[in-house]
């Protein structure tokens, strides 16, 4: 071998050894380099663009934004970081109909702050010149249904172009249409034309309706211990009546409320439709058939109370409810057992039952005795309920020495009206109640009297968070001298669920004994003020006031027993747990001239005061 060919050799050797350096070294010097640049915290500024809902959602959505607070040692990263977020601030803007935007990115890092500028030009938003909606050829319905159905797409003329905006106007339409019998209208496709001078856009809509249903068998599954003849007389519809998507969800709402189910699911079978008439699948799961509940409460001018509680559904396999229970205060002592019977005679007729045993001792008598109720109550209609029965009661009562043996036969009738957002914690709506009562056999006596009862209450949500709530109840019995009626039957005021400022029955006038004397008709009320000051706590301030008369009809010369007071409720899935303190702005006083009623009332217990 030649000094020549070992000189090229060597070449070779030496030329392969510099390539291998640059291949695994230069990587390695870029990255030493670059870990040279450190950066502990980020602050972005976008100018160019002066919607808050674009900036808000870029916010959302940027990745810089999750490395704010935190180390970036790679001035690589960074630049990535930058250019994702380019991507997304154009992204967002498209989506926000403003198709021309182009978008710059600048960064400066100074003591490891960096500030990086995203500068937006041509931020004109493209409006809607045309909306053109077409539907598919075997949509062969009239003109003034397709009409009304795409009504409010029509309306997006001249309005921004904008995607959130597009998919409300779709959802929309989906609405209205499963409300007029198509389940299952969909848009099939659409597409924008732009046109850059000036800065519009037509929008081309293609519409399938499908074909319009109506409501045909109820097909049920799981719970296999609930009749499916109870699930199914549930359904607020009729059949053959027109396909409405607002009664599936207002089913499985109904569904809920038998506290049978743990889980509820309601479906339109697009695979079963006879002719125009589709089948709905109801498939359940049950919920636990037996539970047990505690409830307790305070009140300064009552003491403790308790109250225990076992329940049984569907106790014979027909929706049907045991519950006994037990209550146990300073005041009253009370067992009793209720039971109820869904679907008794006809659909919606329910049959309740209930028996109980009592001893009371309050500042106005004492009694003990046996009650027993007996009724048929009715759904009119989604909100009304009316009933109608008959009870008994068997007591012995106790009033300023003299006791007095009874024994009554009721006959009530009532009405019930009930639309509120929620039963546990009401904040829109109103609840309405009467009951007459007329009852005879008082023993002593043997008289007839009716007692009448009528109870309603409004709550007005005056901003998301505040509720204004307003509660009234008033009251007359008929037929029965004072004296006749029984002092158990007789109207009160005062206490927790009345004028919470004077303790129970001690808002009314007094006999000669000091002991609450009260009346043939009551007239009370309460208007309540419940702010919410986050997802678990509240307060509240009301004032409650009372008349409670001796005649059966009202006469408002006589005093009015009124206060004032404050409470915090903390909120629970169960209801909230309130603390009630009120004060009287009347004293009553006995015939000495002394305050009966303590400066002084405040009450712990369970659910809104009404």
């Amino acid at each position: 071998m030649t000094v020549l060919d070992a000189s090229a050799k060597l070449s070779k050797f030496i030329l392969a050894i510099l390539i291998v350096l640059v291949v695994f070294c230069v990587p390695k010097l870029s990255d030493a380099f670059a870990n040279l640049f450190q950066s502990s915290s980020i602050s972005i500024k976008i100018q160019g663009i002066d919607d808050n809902t674009i900036i808000d959602e870029f916010t959302e959505h940027s990745k810089l934004e999750k490395y704010k607070n935190k180390k970036i040692a790679s001035y690589r990263w960074l630049e990535k970081l930058i250019k994702d977020d380019k991507k997304i601030l154009i992204k967002l803007l498209q989506s926000h109909g403003h198709y021309g935007a182009h978008c710059t990115a600048q960064h400066r890092t100074v003591d490891e702050k960096t500030t990086v500028v995203f500068i937006v030009e041509e931020v004109e938003q493209y409006k809607y010149k045309k909306i053109e909606v077409n539907f598919l050829s075997g949509d062969t319905y009239s003109l003034s249904l397709k009409k009304e159905l795409v009504e409010d797409l029509h309306k997006l003329k001249g309005e921004g172009v904008d995607a959130k905006t597009l998919d409300k106007a779709f959802s929309v339409f989906k609405d209205k249409a499963a409300e007029a019998g198509f389940p299952f209208a969909k848009i099939k496709d659409h597409c924008l034309i732009m046109d850059t001078d000036p800065k519009m856009a037509s929008l081309v809509i293609n519409i399938s309706l499908g074909k319009r249903v109506f409501f045909g068998r109820i097909d049920v599954s799981g719970s296999p211990s609930i009749p499916h003849s109870y699930i199914r007389n549930r359904a607020p519809w009729c059949r053959d009546s027109l396909f409405q998507r607002t009664k599936l969800n207002e089913y499985q709402d109904i569904l809920y409320r038998t506290e049978l189910f743990d889980r509820v699911s309601i479906t339109a079978n697009e695979d079963q439709i006879e002719g125009h008439n589709i089948q709905i699948d109801v498939n359940t799961k049950e919920s636990k058939q037996r539970s047990i509940y505690a409830a307790a409460e305070y009140s300064l001018g009552d003491g403790a109370g308790a109250k225990v509680g076992w329940e049984h559904r569907n106790l014979t396999g027909q929706a049907d409810k045991l519950s006994p229970n037990l209550t146990i205060s300073q005041r009253e002592q009370e067992a009793s057992v209720s039971y109820i019977l869904p679907d008794f005679w006809k659909i919606d007729t329910w049959l309740k039952a209930s028996v109980e045993v009592q001893q009371s001792d309050t500042k106005a008598y004492k009694d003990k005795g046996a009650y027993g109720f007996f009724s048929l109550e009715t759904r009119y209609n989604e909100h009304t309920t009316y009933f109608y029965g008959v009870s008994t009661e068997k007591s012995k009562v106790k009033r300023s020495g003299q006791t007095q043996d009874n024994l009554i036969f009721g006959f009530p009738v009532g009405l019930t009206i009930t639309d509120v957002n929620s039963l546990l914690n009401p904040t829109e709506g109103f609840k309405f109640s009467t009951m007459a009562t007329p009852e005879i056999g008082v023993i002593e006596s043997d008289q007839i009297l009716t007692q009448v009862v009528v109870n309603a209450s409004h709550y007005f949500p005056v901003t998301q968070e505040t509720t204004w709530a307003n509660r009234i109840r008033a009251g007359s019995i008929l037929g029965a001298s004072n004296k006749a009626i029984p002092a158990d039957h007789r109207f009160y005021a005062g206490g927790g669920g009345s004028v919470r400022a004077y303790a129970y029955q001690l808002a009314g006038p007094l006999d000669s004994r000091n002991k609450p004397l009260g009346g043939r008709s009551i007239l009370d009320g309460s208007t309540e003020l419940r702010q919410r000051l986050s997802s678990d706590w509240g307060v509240v301030a009301f004032f409650d006031g009372a008349y409670v008369m001796p005649k059966s009809l009202p006469s408002f010369k006589k005093d009015f027993y009124y206060g004032v007071g404050a409470g915090i409720r903390y909120y629970t899935d169960f209801g909230p747990i309130r603390l009630d303190v009120a004060v009287p702005l009347k004293a009553n006083k006995d015939s000495s001239g002394k305050n009966i009623n303590r400066p002084i009332q405040f009450y712990i217990s369970i659910g809104q005061s009404f």
